[in-house]
């Protein structure tokens, strides 16, 4: 049996989807290694596909630019909330 968690957190610009999974890591020893993996997709507030075209550019330029502080969220959350004692 496999454990696997989804969650949802809140964020200022939409939700964070963090799924959080157990699996195994092939050694260089050729040994199966137990590992937790986390994993994350952002779902932001914009309508996209309700604006006009020069609107939807800005919007999805700004998703793009974001990518980096989108990153440090996620490992910001993962970090303080599961992996602070480890």
């Amino acid at each position: 049996m496999k454990v696997a968690l989804q969650l949802a957190h809140k964020l200022e610009r939409g939700v964070l989807n963090l799924g959080i999974n157990q699996g195994r890591l092939n050694s260089p020893e050729n040994q199966l290694l137990p590992i937790v993996f986390f994993a994350g997709n952002f779902k932001f507030k914009y309508h996209i596909i309700e604006t006009k075209q020069q609107e939807r550019l800005k919007d999805v330029t700004q998703l793009i630019q974001n990518w980096q502080s989108d990153l440090e969220t996620f490992q910001k959350l993962v970090n303080q909330k599961f992996l602070m004692n480890l």
